[in-house]
């Protein structure tokens, strides 16, 4: 274009400044496949501009009121700093909440933030990366519906490795305690559960991986942890074998909490090591903004609206039960077994296909294909567990079996 030195170039400039007649445009044009439009835009510029004119010009616009202001985009680098020091999550997400309790002029968006972490270089984009909104999550409705509770390795200063068993509330994310330990044993893990029962009332059930301290029943055993529960009128859950997704909320508070840890003083023992613990417990539960929680604190989730609580009386018969069935025509799965004669709809998009069917005394988790299909507690009153989805709405394909 016109600034170039091409011989192109050069008889372009000059036809526009006036070397092709008006009865000539549209024959120079198609010859060399530009616009008359451009060619006439080029020539008032001329006329206006002279030789200046011709020169290739920014589209920039003169202003850009939504443009984010050097002093907003030194808040967020100073912002993100401030959380990765403090060592909590400091993504876009986390930085616009740490802005919005900064009373910061003028908060960005979300993806606005990204771009300027971006152009930073501060961050690196990740477009294979799933997206949050494709997950399918499941949450109890009230708080102490279930707690998840689990325990992981941690390294004191001197080398020695200790666990520290965590519990959180399905429904609100709380922590009701995060205790440090030599080992997780079947003993200190009920001490936990009732720690945190002391503060915020026992469940109505607790989740657990297949660790032998937490629940045995797989092993057609009971621990004492599950026996403890059972009298106290809690029942106790395993998870799917080889699917941490389960446990996927406490689990993901252990990566939450390291993270935190790492960003301190290494503790050399476990008093030290629980002194923070019950630090960061605390601000977890009471100051952290949660994402899943729209930004809300999880004590304030939890204290919303009324909390589960055990039965009545202890639980002195349970059923435990892992089988794949397969689903029928009309989209139920029929239990048959130890006394239990139930049929459960999960859909019809399910017809066919056969699922992984887990009972832990009433509660009832179905999988396919290592994805939740649905989560329910039996009323053992009735033959039908209906799925309580209203009728009438939309139709879906009826899923296949992977290969």
């Amino acid at each position: 274009m016109p600034g170039s030195e091409t011989a192109m170039d050069v008889k372009l400039a000059a036809a526009i400044a006036g070397a092709v007649r008006s009865g000539e445009v549209a024959a120079f044009c198609r010859d060399n496949r530009i616009s008359r439009q451009t060619f006439y835009k080029y020539r008032r510029r001329f006329e206006a501009q002279g030789v200046d004119g011709l020169e290739s010009q920014s589209r920039r616009p003169r202003s850009t009121p939504s443009a984010v202001s050097v002093d907003v985009e030194d808040a967020i680098v100073r912002a993100r700093k401030e959380l990765d020091d403090f060592g909590i999550d400091n993504g876009a997400w986390s930085i616009r909440q740490r802005l919005l309790d900064d009373a910061v002029v003028s908060v960005p968006s979300q993806a606005t933030i990204w771009r300027v972490l971006k152009r930073r270089g501060m961050i690196v984009p990740e477009p294979k990366k799933r997206p949050r909104g494709s997950f399918r999550r499941f949450v109890f409705p009230r708080p102490n519906d279930c707690w998840q509770i689990d325990a992981t390795h941690y390294p004191l200063a001197g080398g020695t490795t200790v666990e520290i068993i965590n519990i959180v509330d399905d429904h609100s994310r709380l922590c009701p305690a995060s205790r440090a330990v030599t080992a997780c044993t079947t003993i200190n893990a009920w001490e936990t559960i009732a720690e945190g029962g002391a503060r915020w009332g026992l469940p109505a059930r607790i989740l657990s991986d297949n660790g032998t301290q937490f629940n045995q029943s797989r092993r057609n055993r009971q621990s004492q942890f599950e026996l403890n529960a059972r009298q106290a009128g809690i029942v106790s859950i395993a998870s799917t074998p080889y699917h941490p997704q389960t446990c996927g909320k406490v689990e993901r508070f252990h990566q939450t909490l390291k993270t935190w840890l790492d960003k301190q003083q290494q503790p050399a023992t476990i008093a030290e090591l629980q002194a923070m613990l019950d630090i960061f417990r605390d601000y977890y539960n009471t100051q952290r903004p949660h994402r899943s929680l729209d930004g809300r604190r999880p004590a304030a989730v939890w204290g919303a609206q009324p909390h589960a609580v055990p039965a009545d009386t202890p639980i002195t018969s349970t059923l435990h039960l892992r089988q794949q069935l397969k689903v029928n025509t009309s989209g139920n799965i029929r239990v048959h077994r130890h006394g239990a004669n139930w049929s459960i709809n999960v859909g019809v998009a399910y017809a066919g296909l056969t699922l992984d069917v887990i009972i832990n005394t009433i509660d009832c988790i179905i999988f396919h294909d290592r994805q939740l299909v649905r989560s329910l507690c039996i009323d053992p009153t009735i033959y039908h567990q209906a799925s309580g989805r209203k009728t009438g709405g939309p139709k879906h394909p009826r899923l296949q079996d992977s290969q």
